[in-house]
């Protein structure tokens, strides 16, 4: 026994310490144990390797065929022999091993295959603007190394599957932009690691589920343009380290979280186009980072809170069309980088704070539509930066400032539906920047100033319902950019000057409701862009240039109430774009052209009220979108032509007062939407037409002053709710 112990004793002595061969033998048969294991762990690595690849390339090879990658913008290397990473869009991180895949924009159409998801490599799947279709595959669970996945900007219906919570290393999710639909699922809590969470521009319903206060590393949520209803929910406002939040155009409801203290870092904020209502909550302005507050189109109440004068940061502070009340803070005005101020479409009162001369870093400032009042501060001018001042429908009063010259940077400036009077300041010509000047439903006064020629920039001009006066302002024709011009309802008076030649940029000419006189000169034809003319109402003379003709562009042409005579050119016919031609109240002579009855676009025609004669052209039957057809009031003859049969749009035909003789075509009877059919005072004959008794639709049927009979049915067919007149006895 004893040698047994001692025989191991100096086995275990030798195999430390001795060189005895029995030693080496035995470090050696150790020494190949562990190339052996390593040998079988290097196989083992090269088997999942092999195995990693292989179905890393039969999934890039379904996602290939089942999106049409034969239609590929690129695909250069794709079903090739080379290594998968050395195919368009594709990566390795070769330091993980993970799998990266990029074909934005790439032309990929077809439904999403699962197979990818299954990759157990893959951690980047971008396949953002495309025009892939179909679900969102049940599979994306099992794709746990995915950190970003970029679906935005296809054509993806369906639902978001719940297996998408089992992403626990996703830090980028993009939906946006495809046709979702359903509930966001509470799964979602699940995406620990989740930083930028982006599903805007889908159908997504239901509310926005509380388990998204679980997503601490939530820097950015964007789910706008959505169905979304119910409240912002609480826990949202707890995620400290949020710096975007765009629920913007959804239909959520309830009141704004009450404290938002705890966001440190958030720079935009926007709840646009919601019905969120309740008060704007005064801790909003404990946010010190916001840069962006957008809450316009809400159902928002009560004042703007002192608060927000905290928000050093603010650039865009967006209030419009809510039901806020009050003043205007001043502080808002003292922001130091408050570059746009967006309170429109609210009831805000008062007058503008004297703050407002520190608002030098402005470029846009809207306070149209509520019930501001007083003057038009010279500190206003001030904000010599301002690009855009909306002051539309408030109750402003009092005169334009001479300071206003100072405002050159000025592109837009509107100040309709106020009470301004007196006459535009000279030093308005200084503002050369402006593209739109806006001065209608006010009551400015006297002669527009010459200075306004130098405003060689603008293209809309407006100054409708005014108490203007002198003659036609020959200055505007300078501008020859300009694109609306709008003179209506004032007291201009002189002749319309031949150079309006120069505004060949203009698409509307409204002269409505002034004392224009003389003639209409043939230079207007060369406004080869406008699409509306309208010069009624004034004291124009002689006859319609045949040059009217040349615009084929117009879409309106109303030159009704002057003194216009001659014959009506046979090339207004040719106006095919025509909607609208009113003639009405003229001292027109000649018959009515038969090229009107090329207009085949043609709604509204006004010719009643002439001296016109001659029987109506058969051709006006071509006119199959005509919904008002006056010719009343005139000298004109014949019988009523049958061939208007197609006239089936017809709501008003005004034909009284001509000398039309025979009988009431029962061809007519397709005008089965006629509401006024006024034919009295003519020579009608014969029987009327059973069918006129039975229109839906008709209100005033006038047929007194003829020779028309009525049977004893058609008289009991008379009933107060309808204007009759009814004259069967003949004419009187």
């Amino acid at each position: 026994m004893k040698r047994i112990v001692s025989f191991i004793l100096l086995f275990i002595f030798s195999m430390c310490y001795g060189n005895d061969p029995l030693v080496a033998q035995v470090r050696k048969e150790r020494q190949k144990g562990k190339e052996k294991k390593i040998v079988r762990e290097q196989a083992v690595d090269l088997l999942l390797k092999e195995q990693q690849v292989a179905a890393e390339r039969a999934a890039l090879k379904e996602l290939y065929w089942v999106l049409g990658g034969e239609d590929w913008r690129v695909k250069e290397n794709w079903l090739s022999d080379r290594p998968v990473e050395e195919w368009y869009g594709v990566k390795r991180n070769y330091d993980n091993g993970k799998l990266s895949i990029y074909l934005g924009a790439n032309g990929l159409e077809g439904v999403l295959p699962g197979a990818i998801f299954r990759l157990k490599t893959l951690e980047v799947l971008n396949l953002c603007n495309n025009e892939i279709t179909g679900n969102i595959p049940t599979d994306i669970g099992e794709c746990t190394a995915l950190r970003q996945l970029s679906l935005n900007g296809n054509r993806l219906t369906g639902k978001i599957p719940v297996g998408i919570g089992k992403l626990e290393n996703l830090e980028t999710l993009d939906l946006s932009r495809n046709q979702l639909s359903g509930e966001i699922p509470a799964e979602i809590g699940g995406l620990k690691q989740l930083k930028f969470l982006r599903m805007g521009g889908n159908r997504l319903t239901g509310s926005i589920p509380a388990a998204i206060g679980s997503l601490l590393r939530l820097e950015c949520v964007d789910i706008s343009s959505n169905l979304l209803t119910g409240e912002i929910p609480d826990e949202l406002v707890l995620l400290e380290n949020l710096e975007e939040v765009n629920l913007y155009d959804n239909r959520l409801r309830g009141v704004l979280p009450a404290d938002w203290s705890r966001l440190k870092t958030l720079k935009r904020l926007s709840l646009g186009q919601n019905r969120i209502d309740g008060e704007i909550p005064a801790s909003l302005g404990s946010v010190k980072t916001l840069r962006i507050v957008g809450l316009e189109n809400n159902l928002l109440r009560g004042t703007i809170p002192v608060t927000l004068g905290q928000l050093k940061e603010l650039r865009t502070l967006g209030l419009s069309n809510n039901r806020l009340t009050g003043a205007i803070p001043g502080v808002l005005f003292t922001l130091p980088n408050l570059y746009h101020l967006g309170l429109s479409n609210n009831g805000l009162s008062g007058s503008l704070p004297v703050e407002i001369k520190e608002a030098v870093a402005f470029s846009s400032l809207d306070l149209s539509n509520n019930r501001l009042s007083g003057v038009f501060p010279p500190e206003l001018c001030e904000l010599v930066q301002l690009n855009y001042l909306n002051l539309r429908n408030n109750r402003f009063s009092g005169s334009l400032p001479v300071e206003i010259g100072k405002m050159t940077e000025l592109s837009s400036l509107d100040l309709t539906s106020n009470k301004f009077s007196g006459p535009l300041p000279k030093e308005i010509g200084q503002l050369t920047r402006l593209t739109s000047l806006l001065l209608s439903e006010n009551e400015f006064s006297g002669e527009l100033p010459e200075t306004l020629g130098n405003l060689v920039n603008l293209r809309n001009f407006y100054v409708k319902t005014n108490r203007l006066s002198g003659p036609f302002p020959v200055v505007l024709t300078k501008l020859v950019k300009l694109e609306y011009l709008n003179l209506s309802f004032n007291n201009f008076s002189g002749m319309i000057p031949a150079e309006i030649g120069n505004w060949e940029e203009l698409k509307h000419l409204y002269l409505w409701k002034n004392q224009f006189s003389g003639s209409i000169p043939p230079s207007i034809g060369e406004l080869r862009n406008l699409t509306e003319l309208s010069l009624g109402e004034n004291r124009l003379s002689g006859e319609i240039p045949a040059e009217i003709g040349e615009l084929t562009l117009l879409e309106r042409m109303d030159l009704s109430m002057n003194k216009l005579s001659g014959e009506i050119p046979a090339g207004i016919g040719y106006l095919d774009k025509l909607t609208v031609l009113a003639l009405l109240g003229n001292k027109l002579t000649g018959t009515i052209p038969v090229e009107i009855g090329n207009m085949r676009s043609l709604n509204i025609l006004h010719l009643g009220r002439n001296l016109l004669e001659g029987e109506l052209p058969a051709e006006l039957g071509w006119l199959s979108e005509l919904e008002v057809l006056d010719v009343g009031g005139n000298k004109l003859t014949g019988k009523l032509p049958a061939e208007w049969e197609e006239l089936k749009k017809l709501k008003r035909l005004i034909l009284f007062g001509n000398k039309f003789s025979g009988r009431i075509p029962d061809e007519w009877e397709g005008m089965e939407r006629l509401e006024d059919f006024l034919v009295q005072g003519n020579e009608l004959t014969g029987k009327v037409p059973d069918f006129l008794f039975h229109l839906p639709t008709l209100k005033r049927l006038w047929l007194g002053n003829n020779f028309l009979e009525l049977t004893e049915e058609q008289k009991e067919l008379t009933g107060k709710d309808r204007q009759y007149l009814l004259l069967p006895q003949g004419k009187k």
